[in-house]
Formats: C-alpha cells, sequence, structure tokens
C-alpha cells in the first residue's frame, strides 16, 4: 500500500515540471491530487484541502515531504468519508489515491507502457491480439529492455511472472504486466526508493519494440578465414580460383576441350600462323 502511496505522490509533485525530484509536494500538487482522485466529494471541499496542507507542512515551508502528506490523507479522510469509523475511512481514501497518476502526465507514460506490451505480446505470432502476454513474450522483453542487470535475473522474471498471473492461466494482461514491472523495479534498482525505481524501469521499458532474434550474421576470424583463403588451397579445388583468389566458374569445375591442335601446356601456341606468314 505505502509504494502505491509514495508512487502516485511522486508522480503528482513532478507532473508538469522539469527538474523536480518528486520529494517535495506544493499546494497546487497537492490540490490537483486531491481533486483528481475524487477526495473533493462527500462534503470534502478545496477549502479542506488547503487548511488542512497548511496544517501538516514546516512552518515556513511551501512543501509538504511524503510523510506530511499521509498525515495530511488521514486528515482528509474523516472529512470524506465522515460517517464510518476513522480507520475505515484513511483505508478507503489510501485506496482512492493508491496508484493513480496525474491526467496529463499519466496517459502518455502509460500509452508508450501499453504500446511496449502490446508489440512484445504479438511479436512472431499471427492470431494474437496483443491483449495478453505469455512467460516468453515478458521474458523477451525484459531481457532486451535491459531490466535483467545489477542484481535482476531470468530466475526474478520467472517468479514475478508466476506471482501476477491468474490462477491456471499462462498469460499476464496489461493491468498484471505493470503489476509486474513494480516488482522487478526493485529488483533492478535496490539501491534507490522504491517509487523512483518504479519510475526508473518505466523509463526502460516505455515505447520499446522486439529486436529480431536468430538474425544469420558472418562469421569470421580463426577457423574461418582459413577455409576461405583460396592461396591455401591445393589439389582440384585450387584450379577453381585464379591467382588472385577470384573463382574461375564453369572453367574451374568442368574439364575444357582443347581443339587448338597444339599440346598441351605448350608455351608457343598461337604461333605457327604468324611463323608461316613470314
Amino acid at each position: 500500500m505505502s509504494q502505491g502511496l509514495e508512487k502516485t505522490f511522486h508522480l503528482f509533485a513532478i507532473s508538469g515540471k522539469t527538474n523536480a525530484t518528486g520529494k517535495e509536494m506544493t499546494s497546487k500538487d497537492f490540490s490537483k491530487l486531491c481533486k483528481e482522485c475524487n477526495i473533493l466529494e462527500s462534503g470534502c471541499t478545496s477549502t479542506d484541502v488547503d487548511i488542512i496542507f497548511a496544517k501538516v507542512k514546516a512552518k515556513g515551508a511551501h512543501v509538504i515531504t511524503f510523510e506530511e502528506f499521509m498525515k495530511a490523507l488521514d486528515l482528509l479522510a474523516v472529512k470524506r468519508y465522515p460517517e464510518i469509523p476513522a480507520n475505515e475511512s484513511i483505508a478507503a481514501t489510501h485506496k482512492l489515491v493508491e496508484g493513480k497518476e496525474p491526467a496529463a502526465v499519466g496517459t502518455t507514460m502509460s500509452q508508450g507502457l501499453e504500446r511496449t506490451f502490446h508489440r512484445f505480446a504479438i511479436y512472431g505470432k499471427t492470431n494474437a491480439t496483443g491483449k495478453e502476454m505469455t512467460g516468453k513474450d515478458f521474458s523477451k522483453l525484459c531481457k532486451q529492455c535491459n531490466i535483467l542487470e545489477s542484481g535482476c535475473t531470468s530466475t526474478d522474471v520467472d517468479i514475478i511472472f508466476a506471482k501476477v498471473k491468474a490462477k491456471g492461466a499462462h498469460v499476464i494482461t496489461f493491468e498484471e504486466f505493470m503489476k509486474a514491472l513494480d516488482l522487478l523495479a526493485v529488483k533492478r534498482y535496490p539501491a534507490i526508493p522504491a517509487i523512483e525505481a518504479i519510475a526508473a524501469i518505466h523509463k526502460l521499458v516505455e515505447g520499446k519494440e522486439p529486436a529480431a532474434v536468430g538474425t544469420t550474421k558472418a562469421v569470421t576470424g580463426g577457423a574461418v578465414d582459413r577455409l576461405t583463403d583460396t592461396s591455401k588451397y591445393t589439389g582440384s579445388h585450387k584450379e577453381r580460383f585464379d591467382a588472385g583468389g577470384k573463382g574461375k566458374g564453369l572453367a574451374g569445375r568442368e574439364d575444357q576441350v582443347d581443339n587448338s591442335g597444339y599440346v598441351g601446356a605448350y608455351k608457343g601456341t598461337g604461333t605457327y600462323d604468324q611463323k608461316t606468314k613470314k
């Protein structure tokens, strides 16, 4: 739950900014979050949001930290759900906020990730819809998007795939794929906070396309060089190439009948007519 809330905090804190770290949230960001997460209902107003923001922030500060954001949600919860116990209202408010993304930014990012999911899901198949991804597709994506580094292994990928898929299923949906990325993020980037790790792994995946696998490449070096060096050929094989290594074609593969009237290998071939003319 905390990771999902921290992800939302981070995304709204950096929304529309170029140099934001995502560790602090302005009043404007907080108001936007409350509005887009449907907190401003059932008697909870924008005035409540402003008052609670001012209440939780540090004295003299103009921003709030994630810890202060969590306190603000708890205070808003009783405004949003006044008819139920405080602990239940807090859980309900957290559910409204968890995993949400700002509309303008989230749509673009989600589309880029969904496009990648679709492309890997249909790659190499003729009748695939692109709505479901196999374990093989998922492994290929993780490898080609450089997720398998920094301690994140193919075993981790297999375990997480099995964890997010539905019971008895052999494929995952896009929603399950997103959950899998979040779990892989902490494996791929263990040294940074979860929210930053998730953002980083999304960046690795977003907009990527599957690369062709198994393309034949020319092999050179070692034994190959020796096998293709015509200067080292002997016997009938040598006769198929000229001194420069160029193939003679048909002349190098078949015996040609010499009807010139001269003895084979005679060096004066073609000189008889010149002599008789004299």
